[in-house]
């Protein structure tokens, strides 16, 4: 399912529809304890796919010095802003491999494993119907 960029979501306000650019910048224009409702309401939605990807990520049972069992998890991480919400996982320096783990890699055997996308996926409906309450209340508190 392809992601609608945040710029071109659409929100009802009073009888009235909103782009979501406009829709930043009315809040913008209210002041920053808008600003903060909704990226509040972000954090919310990754905080909730954050916890499904934390428990879907393979964990390996190698335990031998070189290999650390549970590196990749614990790079996984979740941020927030007024625009979107974000989950990144692996990190160039401690688990480069991330990639090739979600994504899989053919010619090295390596089956895709795409954790990030399956939680996604298991807690589409909660978060968006949590978003879309916490989008009217800012709009019936600020607009």
């Amino acid at each position: 399912m392809p992601v609608t960029p945040a710029a071109e979501l659409v929100f009802f306000a009073h009888g009235k529809v909103i782009k979501g650019s406009d829709f930043r910048k009315k809040l913008e224009f209210v002041g920053d304890e808008a600003v903060d409702d909704l990226r509040k309401a972000n954090l919310e939605g990754v905080e909730q796919v954050l916890a499904e990807a934390l428990r879907r990520v393979p964990v390996g049972t190698r335990t031998d010095k070189h290999h650390k069992s549970g590196r990749l998890k614990s790079t996984i991480k979740g941020s927030a802003s007024k625009v979107r919400g974000t989950i990144r996982a692996g990190t160039k320096a401690k688990t480069i491999y991330a990639w090739p783990i979600h994504f899989g890699w053919a010619a090295r055997n390596i089956t895709p494993n795409p954790f990030l996308y399956e939680a996604l996926d298991e807690r589409r409906d909660e978060v968006k119907e949590a978003y879309e309450n916490q989008i009217a209340d800012i709009i019936d508190k600020y607009l």
